[in-house]
């Protein structure tokens, strides 16, 4: 038996939180044996399924719950100790995440998110009410899913003097410029990120760069002290390009690449990024792996 209850809520049930919910299933009984705690699903939202919330638990493959008519009625009736956030991207402005976010805070739950545009639009607003509730803000899967970027540089490399980061943080991009390379198409690319469910839910937001202008703000808001909205970003998309832009040169360290990447810089404090389509002074990777495409943010 658990030593402690959990109660959960789904806020976007898109492929991100059916994952989660598929993960915390297998690992049930690792979580209860190596930690002590349980979890119970006391609501679900989303455009499909609407509010649907039910204290003593439900399933939100197939919620019976009370339907609610909007975010703070349905954590009312949920009443849940933490909220996992991912709804679609909106680079603009964050919302309506932002909005969601703010909510459950103000409501006492904990804030898991993996969404871009609230940190970009409210990460001071948002550290500094779950602060004042007592609660946490976390949205490490937003930028590089699973893997630490906000943490490593915060919790692990606390007295480092972070200058610059550098990685292929947009894999959208990625499958799709591998595939104009193979003879493909920009769509045919896009197909196959949506089905390996890694696209944004409005494709368009990948191929036309908005995605990595969102990941570049975050970033340097986060871990670099920036104030950048994406319209401070100088966006290349990748929307016209043809397979002779996207094929790595065989005799050349120089030219256009089959992959995106990211790179930020400090100090300056200038308010621009660039995306360049060129490669940075990189070997030519082996066949079949992608080549890094430098994305510069000097702020």
């Amino acid at each position: 038996m658990p030593s402690r209850v959990v109660h959960i809520a789904f806020l976007g049930f898109g492929a991100v939180n059916q994952a989660l919910h598929a993960l915390l299933a297998r690992r049930r009984e690792a979580l209860v044996r190596e930690h002590g705690v349980g979890c119970i699903v006391t609501g679900v939202a989303s455009r499909r399924l609407g509010w649907r919330a039910r204290s003593a638990g439900l399933d939100p493959l197939a919620p019976a719950g009370d339907e609610c008519a909007d975010v703070r009625e349905w954590l009312v009736a949920s009443a849940p100790d933490v909220v996992f956030e991912a709804v679609p991207l909106d680079p603009h402005a964050g919302q309506p995440a932002l909005d969601y976010l703010r909510a459950a805070l103000e409501h006492g739950a904990h804030a898991v998110s993996a969404n871009k545009g609230p940190v970009v639009h409210g990460y001071r607003e948002l550290s500094e009410l779950a602060a004042a509730r007592g609660t946490g803000y976390r949205f490490e899967s937003a930028v590089m899913d699973g893997a630490p970027v906000f943490s490593l540089a915060r919790e692990c490399l606390p007295l480092a003097g972070l200058t610059a980061v550098r990685g292929v943080f947009t894999s959208t991009a990625t499958v799709v410029l591998e595939a104009v390379e193979r003879g493909l198409t920009i769509a045919d690319g896009v197909a196959e990120a949506q089905r390996l469910g890694i696209a944004e839910a409005d494709p368009s937001y990948d191929v036309d760069g908005w995605d990595t202008a969102v990941k570049l703000c975050a970033i340097g808001n986060v871990l670099l002290g920036a104030d950048l909205r994406p319209p401070d970003v100088a966006r290349e998309g990748i929307g016209a390009l043809a397979g002779d832009d996207v094929v790595f040169p065989k005799t050349a360290r120089v030219g256009p690449t089959s992959c995106d990447s990211m790179a930020l810089a400090t100090p300056g404090l200038r308010k621009q990024v660039t995306s360049m389509l060129h490669v940075d002074d990189f070997e030519e990777p082996p066949p079949g792996t992608c080549s890094p495409r430098t994305k510069v943010c000097e702020l």
